[in-house]
């Protein structure tokens, strides 16, 4: 092998199923690199797998072979077994890999982007790097890293606590080092998922402090990669609350936005960094001193579980997939065998049950033969399970027509999918929790029996799902995009006399109108519940979106959608929310400004017309308006600027 291929192999036995492009920048040189790979494919060497996910653009990822492990073994002249085990190249590393390929990917761009501010000599850039790099490191960042890995666990009081990555740091001016920990967040974590994990982390740290000579206690620090600064502030809200209950000091995190990140290219000497601690905006280990001596070995080690065929590592997906297999490699195979839109729509299905394929392809913005060719492979893969409704059940949709080859007629139905036990397990892994399905369902308040509660109540979970699906093709009518939370994760919290309390709406969702975040909450009234039974659901609903409300940003308000099923009904709940507003304040003026009520019927849903983006929605005073402003028309909000008066709505 020329130098350019024991280097890109090199790299691929550090850091397995490596997206091209990512390897490319990384090692320093795309071009060296693709023909490096090509090379590499026809001597068996490496092996590239179609991994196609639009989110962390990927289309393609490439990994080493087992006799590539051996050739490098043969070069660096140590026994395979000894390498192998050295970078963890096994079955089950490689699984988890491909399961957590999502939050790896974004962990190594930042790594490599970080990395590039070491100097020349500095670090596994130094020895990869098939060519010096351009990049221009801050003068500020004193920080060189040293080496760096993905998916690691640490030890703590003899038991696991897992982390995205990990990075050992030195420091330049005095030569001290220090150990950084990475959890990048993930949208489909609700955010005290991690709490038992952080807790037991910062427990451990307290044990087995250290102190520089001046008697300072020093505690690794933890970096965290939020997606968004509701998050962000909820990582913050939460670690200080572990700190409070368990009495323990706070080691020093940092937390950031990665639109920030990707902002700044990376440059972690830009202030982007929110320190839990100090409460204030700095660059990255801004705080840090580190520890005196020699570097010590890695303190942390590879995430590797054990799996049921632990002898040859998982390179290619296999040819066929047992459609009853649970075991942690066979999910990593169906993980390489579903595309993006498999992917997507087994997240929709398991957070929005009932969706059908019309839906989908409206909320996924997919052909519809995309659609049905994916629901046909999920099918079969046993991921996904079809439920049939009568037709005169189906709220006026337009139907799938099906033949009835027994009765000899034909029948209207419509198909709706509800995720079964195998795709909970499969997004239960790539979740990170591996095959510990009871935990997951718990974190994600998800249970057999909810999904059959909902099932029940077809009418209910039906009308809430079709709301968010016409909201979502009025706003990208619009050009705009809306987030749709599950019902079983839109719970918002309270606190009423020192008492910790929760409000469950029937859904929860974000406008996302150009720089313009709208948060939304809706509630679906079917019942004939008594005036006190609504005075109380419409007062904790007023009181969780007031206290979820960011402190720093005082214009964000949420949107509370309450639909019900006549006009006297409408009338009645009106009247009740007019009540609890003045109770809750008296002033008429902070409440209505921060959580504005709007209530609609459920006509206006079943509707075959689009009508919920029109001015259907009754607000307290009794004018028909908009559900979101962003929804009038451009002529009709010029005009309300113009004549500065408010414009009735017939």
């Amino acid at each position: 092998m020329w130098l350019g291929e024991q280097k890109v192999l090199s790299a691929l036995l550090e850091h397995p199923y490596a997206d091209p492009y990512w390897l490319g920048e990384y090692l320093g040189s795309r071009s060296y690199t693709t023909r490096a790979l090509q090379s590499l494919k026809r001597r068996g060497y490496a092996q590239g797998v179609a991994f196609s996910r639009d989110a962390i653009a990927l289309k393609r990822v490439w990994t080493i072979a087992p006799v590539g492990v051996k050739a490098l073994a043969k070069l660096r002249v140590v026994p395979f077994k000894t390498l192998a085990h050295a970078n963890s190249y096994r079955r089950g590393r490689m699984a988890w890999l491909i399961l957590a390929m999502e939050r790896v990917t974004r962990l190594r761009w930042w790594m490599k982007t970080l990395e590039g501010f070491n100097p020349p000599n500095v670090g596994r850039r130094n020895a990869l790097a098939l060519k010096p790099l351009t990049l221009s490191f801050a003068p500020m960042w004193k920080w060189q890293i040293v080496s760096w890995q993905e998916e690691i666990f640490v030890r703590a009081r003899n038991q696991r606590v897992g982390f995205t990555g990990a990075a050992t740091l030195c420091q330049i001016e005095n030569r001290r080092w220090l150990t950084l920990y990475i959890h990048v967040d993930d949208v489909n974590v609700p955010i005290d998922a991690p709490r038992a994990k952080f807790t037991r982390w910062m427990r451990a740290q307290q044990e087995c402090a250290a102190f520089d000579t001046e008697g300072n206690l020093i505690l690794s620090p933890l970096a965290v990669l939020a997606q968004d600064a509701y998050r962000l502030n909820e990582y913050a809200t939460l670690f200080r609350a572990i700190a409070l209950d368990q009495h323990l000091i706070v080691p020093n995190v940092y937390l950031a936005l990665d639109e920030n990140i990707k902002a700044t290219l990376g440059n972690p000497a830009q202030p982007i960094w929110y320190n839990v601690n100090s409460g204030e905006k700095k660059m990255l280990l801004a705080d840090e001193r580190g520890l005196e001596g020699e570097l010590p070995t890695s303190p942390w080690h590879s995430i590797s579980p054990r799996v049921k065929h632990g002898k040859d590592p998982l390179v290619a997906p296999a040819s066929v997939v047992e459609p009853n297999g649970v075991a942690l490699d066979e999910l990593a195979v169906t993980a390489l065998t579903l595309s993006d839109t498999d992917y997507r729509l087994v997240r929709l299905i398991a957070a929005h049950p009932l969706v059908s394929a019309q839906d989908m392809t409206h909320l996924t913005n997919r052909y519809p033969s995309q659609i049905a060719t994916a629901l046909v492979r999920l099918d079969k893969l046993g991921l996904v399970e079809r439920i049939m409704i009568p037709a005169h059940e189906t709220l006026m949709e337009s139907a799938e027509v099906e033949a009835d080859n027994r009765k000899r007629k034909r029948k209207r139905e419509t198909g709706f999918y509800i995720v079964v036990e195998r795709g909970e397990r499969y997004l239960a892994a790539v979740d990170g929790f591996a095959t510990a399905l009871a935990l997951y369902r718990q974190v994600k308040m998800w249970s057999p029996e909810q999904t059959q509660r909902r099932v029940r109540e077809w009418t209910h979970t039906r009308l809430a799902n079709l709301l968010f699906v016409k909201l979502t093709r009025a706003a990208h009518a619009r050009g705009f995009e809306l987030e749709w939370v599950p019902e079983n994760e839109s719970r918002l919290y309270f606190s009423l006399n020192g008492e910790r309390r929760a409000f469950l709406p029937d859904g929860r969702g974000v406008l996302h109108a150009g720089d313009k975040h709208i948060h939304f909450v809706v509630e679906i009234d079917t019942t004939r519940s008594n005036a006190d039974k609504l005075r109380r659901k419409i007062a904790r609903c007023y009181a969780s979106v007031v206290a979820r409300l960011v402190p720093d940003n005082v214009q964000e308000k949420t949107t509370i959608l309450f639909v019900t099923h006549s006009t006297e009904r409408m009338n009645h709940l009106l009247q009740i929310a007019r009540d609890v507003e003045m109770e809750m304040d008296p002033t008429l003026t902070s409440l209505r400004r921060v959580a504005p009520i709007l209530f609609g019927q459920q006509q206006m849903i079943v509707n075959p017309h689009e009508t919920v983006d029109r001015a259907n929605w009754m607000d307290l005073d009794g004018r028909r308006v908009y559900s979101f402003s962003q929804f009038e028309p451009v002529v009709e909000l010029e005009m309300k600027k113009e004549n500065s008066r408010v414009i009735y709505e017939s």
